[in-house]
């Protein structure tokens, strides 16, 4: 669980694992849009062998598909009885997200709610 302080607050995440897909993902409890940012920019965005260096995520929104490596999107969930914004990326050709992070409440997110 991550928690910011008073004013402009940046969650960074360094490495897909630092928050993997599903049950055992971050929760950002007090996320505020245009305010806040959620830094990916240490995270590879194409894990491929090919892909050298280190690629930036394409922001597409919300629940499109992932349908090549380097994708981020989001989509809301009712867990337990609350509202969540998911936050997904995908770092390879699977379909599936490598890494996502939980944020309290229904956010309407963009691009520059990331560092990516």
């Amino acid at each position: 669980t991550l928690t910011g302080g008073a004013g402009a607050d940046i969650f960074r995440f360094e490495v897909k694992g630092d928050s993997l897909a599903s049950t055992s993902r971050d929760v950002i409890t007090d996320f505020t849009v245009g305010q806040d940012k959620i830094d990916l920019s240490m995270i590879d965005a194409n894990s491929s062998l090919f892909a050298r260096g280190d690629q930036a995520f394409t922001f597409i929104g919300t629940t499109a598909r992932f349908t090549a490596p380097g994708q981020l999107r989001y989509s809301y969930q009712m867990i337990g009885g609350k509202e969540f914004t998911i936050v997904e990326g995908n770092t390879d050709s699977g379909s599936a997200a490598d890494f996502s992070i939980a944020l309290t409440g229904h956010h309407v997110l963009t691009a520059n709610d990331f560092f990516m």
